[in-house]
C-alpha cells in the first residue's frame, strides 16, 4: 500500500531512523485496517474461493478490488464429487462499473459447487493515490499517538506551529474526526457468499 520510505518522507523522518521497525508495523495494520473497510486486500495476491452457485443465476459477482485474472475455474455437482475444472468455453469475466463477475453459459454447470482461483490486486505502486492519503495519515496519527516523538501523547498535533499575536508558543492540530471511512467505501466490495 505505502514503503516504509515514502511513510518516512511522509512523516519528515530520517531514513536511518530508529523508528523503521515501528513504522513498518503501522504500516502492516493499516494496510490491515484499510483493507477490512474496503473488504478485500488491495495488494496482488491469488485467492481461492469456494461457494455454491445461486439456482438460475447467470453470473456471480466477485469481491474483489482489482481482477486481473482467472486461473481455474472448478465445478462439482454436491461438494461429494471431486472438483473438475471446467473450460474457458463455459464462462466469462466480465468488469461492469469497476465490479466483476464471473457469467456462466452451460446451463448444466449454473447449479453446483466452485472452486475459483483467482489472481486479484495492484502492485503497491498503482495503488490509488486517494488510498495511499489515507494510509499516511493513519501511519502519522498513529505515530503521533506514541511515546517515541518527544513529548509524547501527541495525538492530533501537527509539525508546523502557528503563531499568534501575543503568544510564545501555539500548536495547530489535525482533524481528529478523519473522513476515511466514507472515502474508502467507493472501493468496498460486497461478498453476497
Amino acid at each position: 500500500m505505502i514503503t516504509t520510505n515514502e511513510a518516512l518522507q511522509y512523516l519528515n523522518l530520517d531514513n536511518s531512523t530508529d523508528l523503521k521497525a515501528i513504522i513498518e508495523n503501522f504500516i502492516f495494520q493499516v494496510k490491515n485496517e484499510i483493507e477490512n473497510i474496503i473488504g478485500c486486500e488491495i495488494i496482488t495476491n491469488t485467492q481461492v474461493r469456494t461457494f455454491q452457485n445461486i439456482p438460475n443465476l447467470d453470473y456471480i459477482p466477485l469481491d474483489t478490488f482489482k481482477l486481473n485474472s482467472i486461473t481455474s475455474v472448478k465445478y462439482s455437482k454436491d461438494l461429494i464429487t471431486p472438483f473438475e475444472v471446467i473450460g474457458n468455453s463455459n464462462y466469462a469475466f466480465v468488469e461492469v462499473n469497476n465490479i466483476y463477475q464471473i457469467h456462466f453459459f452451460n446451463n448444466t454447470l449454473k447449479n453446483g459447487w466452485y472452486e475459483l482461483t483467482t489472481s486479484e490486486g495492484v502492485a503497491i505502486k498503482d495503488v490509488p493515490q486517494e488510498i495511499k492519503s489515507i494510509a499516511f495519515e493513519m501511519v502519522a496519527i498513529k505515530l503521533k499517538n506514541t511515546t517515541y516523538l518527544s513529548g509524547g501523547d501527541r495525538l492530533g498535533l501537527a509539525s508546523q506551529s502557528a503563531s499568534y499575536p501575543s503568544a510564545n508558543d501555539s500548536t495547530s492540530f489535525k482533524d481528529l474526526m478523519p473522513n476515511w471511512e466514507n472515502k474508502l467505501r467507493k472501493y468496498k466490495t460486497y461478498n453476497i457468499f
